[in-house]
Order: C-alpha cells, then structure tokens, then sequence
C-alpha cells in the first residue's frame, strides 16, 4: 500500500518523481515560506523560539500567570510542514516508515539542499539552516535521479545498513546546527569515521593502519582528490582535539583554527564528507571528484 507523511521545512519548492515515490510541495508553501523567512536571521539561521512555563488553573486549566523565571530558548520544537512525501508498496508502520524508507528520502533531500528536515510532529533542536548550507548545485531532474538510485541500492542493505547509512545522513545534516568550529570538527570526524567503517563493511576498502591513510584509502578508492599536506594538518586537529582536548593548541571556543588553505578546518571536513555519501551509495558523479578544498559551488551532475 501507499504510505504518505509531511516533513519540513525545504527551503525549495521541489516536485520530485523517482522509483517508488513523490514528493511535493503543499499547497501553502508560499505561506510557510514566508513564515520562516520572517523568523531567519541575517545569518541565514532560524534558531529556537523562546520557551516558558505557564500555571494553570487545575481546574478550569486556564492559563494565569507566567512562572518567574522560566524563559529560556526551547530545547526542543517543531518546525512547520512544507512537502509530503508518499511512497508505494510500504507496509510499516509510521514509526518504521520515518525510521526507514521515509527517513531515508528526507535525509537524501536534506543531504542535496544543505539543510536539516524533519517529520511533522517530531522535534527539532539547535538552529535550522535555512540558506544554502552546501556547495552543491543540483536540478530537480538530476535529485530524481539520485534519489531513485540510492533508494532501490538501499533496499539490498541489511537491516543494519539501512540504518546505518540514514544514521550518516542524519548526522551529516545536524552539523551545522552546532555553533563553534570546535563541535562541528567533532561530528564531522564521527561521519568520516562512520563512513569508513560503512566503506570497509562492505568490502569497498581495506587496510588503513592511522587516520591519515584512512582518509588518502577513501579518497583513492572513491576518486576524491586529495592534498597530503592537508589531510596531516585535519589528523593532527583531530588527535590534538579527541586526545588533549585542545583546540590550535589552546582553548576550545577561544582559538579560530585556519588551514593552509584559509578554511576552516569544519568547513573542509564537511566537503569531504559531503563527496563521499554519494559513493556509500554507489553512485558516481562529477560532484565526487571536485576539489573539496577549494571554495565555490559545484554541480553535482
């Protein structure tokens, strides 16, 4: 049977067909739109609505009077719905069907347009990205594409797999909802580990006896240039970081950590990373094999 559910919010209005399913922009998406572009910021982020508690008449349950201070940024809250997605012959329930094969295509979504997406009643944390949080270019034609190939390739992983691989898009997503350079290293070094692991589960690579060669292996195996120098300069932030607890040798949320290149160290994780879903997959494309140190936007055809 057919399985439908909403998620949000996509900051583009895409009507996707691929093998399986659709997904299309609401009715309202203008109004939803509009809504969260009055709540970003100048940065481009929309962060958390203010939270409080109210009492109430226990009997009546009529709100009568704000509890003294308790305002604060909401841990958690949602954001409004502007697609629906609708997949064929599904037979999970709701929950299995967000934490599999619906969970799947939003992260694929959220991967392609550099944003975080989540199901209409669940929750959402940290700031949401709402402009461009990638340097990928990409049609609706050529997301069909992706997605319908990353679908069907998905369905002959294992039960482990599956979640493994949404688990990677899901991380990959959150990253920029932390907002120190020091905390985006972090997840970024965990997707790149999980990755590896993903990578030689399946027999993809081998070997790699330190970090550093794991990084040169991925790249050679999946045709990502690379930059020896570089790659000694992100395990050397990594150790100094996972093992010492130190950030360009000092504090973390104190120093600013610039590569020989004049990027952030976060910043170039997130572009590795983001070259090497793709192969997960098993899907090549020239976005894979573009300088991912090298600022710009890149198609991904």
């Amino acid at each position: 049977m057919d399985k439908n559910d909403l998620f949000g919010f996509l900051p583009r209005k895409w009507n996707l067909k691929f093998d399986g399913g659709i997904v299309s922009a609401l009715k309202n998406y203008e109004e939803v739109e509009n809504y969260i572009l009055e709540q970003t910021n100048t940065d481009g982020f929309r962060y958390p609505p203010f939270s409080k508690t109210i009492i109430l008449d226990q009997i009546t349950m009529e709100e009568l009077e704000e509890e003294p201070n308790t305002r604060r940024c909401a841990h958690l809250y949602h954001i409004p719905s502007s697609h629906e997605i609708i997949l064929s012959n599904i037979e999970e329930d709701t929950k299995d069907f967000r934490m599999g094969p619906g969970g799947l295509i939003i992260n694929l979504i959220a991967y392609l347009s550099g944003t975080r997406l989540q199901f209409e009643d669940w929750f959402v944390d940290g700031r949401i990205p709402i402009k461009r949080g990638n340097d990928i270019y990409i049609t609706e034609k050529s997301a069909e594409i992706f997605i319908s190939h990353s679908y069907m390739t998905w369905k002959g992983f294992d039960e482990k797999e599956k979640t493994w691989f949404i688990n990677i898009l899901y991380m990959l997503s959150r990253v920029t909802s932390y907002e120190w350079d020091w905390e985006r290293f972090t997840i970024e070094y965990m997707v790149l580990d999980s990755c590896w692991k993903f990578l030689k589960h399946r027999n993809i690579v081998n070997g790699g006896t330190g970090h550093a060669s794991r990084i040169e292996i991925i790249c050679n195996k999946l045709g990502i240039p690379y930059d020896k120098q570089l790659i000694n300069e992100i395990v050397a932030i990594r150790n100094d970081l996972f093992h010492e607890a130190l950030w360009n040798r000092s504090y973390p949320c104190f120093a600013v950590k610039i590569s020989t290149y004049g990027q952030h160290y976060d910043y170039l994780m997130h572009n590795l990373n983001q070259r090497i879903i793709p192969k997960l997959i098993d899907f090549d494309t020239a976005y894979v094999h573009t300088e991912w140190w090298s600022r710009g936007v890149f198609s991904f055809d």
